[in-house]
């Protein structure tokens, strides 16, 4: 008796150990069941989830059953001694034949072979919730006694915590998603709406200067239309990046004074809205860097758009590209730096409100925004996943009250890759 109330304590003190080291639910039943079988000394055995208004009993987990039932992942209840239990909502012991059970239908190797079982409800929060179940197949083992269903009936209990709780954690986990849709979904809604409203600004004071031939004010227009249907296209752009698996960039040499001057003439409707400056300052080592345009075009953008909005009236944003000192681009690509060719720092800077310290960890998180309804969090996510794309690193600076600045490092060469096409710039 000592040695089977030891051998007992130590399966819940394993079981415990179980529940405390994995999150995975089939994981952790089977290890429940394992641990029960070898207490009990079962030959097989099965861990079902009820749900009502089914006539299938999910199996979650087993040992010693049919493959052909295990792959098939269900069994049917009606007629089987689960049937009887979860009716009743009580344990029971199955001995050969029973007056309870003339005929069971349980699908197990040989029906016959049965000598005696045990079959316990799961039960969370004052329902049913499934059933566990033991076999005894071999002869020379004694019948099951009450003492051991009054075991198992705790083993039980500890099976029905685990589904309980991962349930709980799927709810909480399904919860956060929604919320965070529901928070994406309102972002980009809100974004869209304001991007349309200069749209359709823009072409209203088109219209309006066309007609009175006010030529200086077509301009502004068409720089307002022009920049927010590129707004439009890099959310858009941003959004399906978001979702696509990590992929090779096409990359060529490329003039990064070029791309720069291409997201200033888009940018410079929301620069003049605030009397904003837009600077640059390129080295002569920096003049061509190895990066796809499309997608360096994009960054900057986002880099660019987010700096005028963290601007106050009259601000400057800076957009510097520079080689990126030998000892730092050690510290970053280790001591084989020079594997990665001639490495460029290009960065956006402004003086503007700059990033809260307790947000700085968070914010290249996938949906975090410190806009609140005015951003998506999707820019500088799908701003660091293309750096990272071409082999570089992305790093951020900030000084609340003072300004930021967000750099790119970008290697010529990345190593990972093996060797790389060269293309020249156009």
């Amino acid at each position: 008796m000592d040695s089977g109330n030891h051998l007992f304590n130590k399966t819940l003190f394993e079981i415990c150990q179980a529940m405390g080291s994995s999150l995975e639910l089939s994981e952790v039943l089977t290890t429940i069941l394992d641990l029960s079988l070898r207490a009990l000394e079962g030959d097989a055995g099965s861990i079902l989830l009820y749900e009502s208004g089914s006539d299938d009993l999910k199996m979650l987990a087993s040992r010693g059953l049919p493959p052909k039932v295990v792959k098939r992942g269900h069994i049917n209840r009606k007629g089987s001694v689960a049937e009887w239990v979860i009716q009743n909502d009580k344990p029971v012991i199955v001995n050969k034949r029973s007056d309870i059970f003339p005929d069971i239908k349980d699908e197990v190797p040989d029906a016959s072979a049965v000598k005696t079982a045990l079959c316990a409800p799961l039960h969370a929060k004052g329902k049913i919730i499934g059933v566990i179940n033991i076999n005894r197949y071999v002869a020379e083992n004694s019948p099951f006694a009450e003492e051991e269903l009054n075991l198992f009936v705790i083993l039980a209990s500890q099976a029905a915590v685990c589904i309980e709780n991962a349930r709980l954690f799927e709810e909480n986990v399904n919860h956060a998603r929604m919320a965070a849709v529901g928070q994406t979904v309102a972002g980009i809604s809100h974004c869209v709406k304001n991007i349309l409203g200069g749209l359709f600004g823009g072409l209203g004071n088109l219209e309006l200067a066309c007609e009175i031939k006010d030529w200086t004010s077509v301009s502004r227009a068409l720089a307002l239309s022009r920049s927010s249907a590129s707004r439009i296209s890099l959310l858009v752009m941003d959004m399906l990046d978001y979702t696509k698996e990590k992929k090779i960039p096409i990359r060529q040499w490329m003039y990064p004074a070029k791309t720069i001057q291409e997201v200033f003439d888009i940018c410079i409707f929301k620069a003049q809205t605030k009397r904003a400056v837009l600077e640059t300052d390129i080295a002569m080592e920096c003049t061509q860097i190895f990066a796809e345009p499309n997608q360096l075009f994009r960054c900057l953008l986002n880099l660019v758009e987010n700096a005028l909005d963290a601007l106050p009236r009259e601000g400057t944003v800076r957009v510097i590209c520079k080689p990126l000192p030998t000892d730092e681009a050690q510290e970053i690509f280790g001591e084989d730096v020079a594997d990665y060719g001639k490495i460029c720092r290009l960065s956006v800077e402004d003086n503007g409100s700059g990033i809260a310290p307790e947000h700085l960890d968070r914010i290249f998180e996938p949906l975090f925004s410190t806009k609140e309804s005015k951003g998506t969090g999707l820019g500088l996510a799908v701003t660091k996943k293309i750096v990272l794309e071409h082999g570089g690193r992305m790093t951020v600076e900030s000084t609340l009250g003072k300004g930021t600045a967000f750099h790119m490092i970008l290697p010529e060469i990345n190593p990972s890759l093996g060797p790389q096409e060269v293309v020249n710039p156009e």
